[in-house]
């Protein structure tokens, strides 16, 4: 998981921004933090009891052991051109909106 406030920052070259060095989960992609995310949050988070910080971390920690065992590959099943639409129609709402809202 990338969490940047625990990364090591990298010195940037001349005229760069810094490099962020993060560890992901094994077998994801900086893509697939938010499903890797889901996962985590459905799968362990809403199912336990936490008491303590100590507890939540070991869930944490146990469940990424188990993923890291046995990752699952991200697979899109959307078409580009889905998306698009989608994300076409999502603006249209906010747009419509803001207009509402700005009148």
């Amino acid at each position: 998981m990338c969490d940047t406030a625990g990364c090591a920052v990298e010195p940037a070259a001349p005229g760069e921004g810094a490099a962020h060095n993060c560890a992901s989960p094994t077998g994801s992609v900086p893509a697939s933090h938010g499903f890797w995310f889901k996962e985590l949050t459905d799968k362990r988070l809403r199912r336990g009891t936490f008491n303590s910080v100590e507890d939540l971390t070991t869930a944490i920690t146990t469940w990424t052991d188990h993923w890291n065992k046995n990752p699952k590959p991200f697979i899109w099943k959307a078409t580009a051109e889905n998306i698009i639409v989608k994300v076409r129609r999502g603006r249209t709402t906010l747009n419509q909106i803001n207009s509402q809202a700005d009148h």
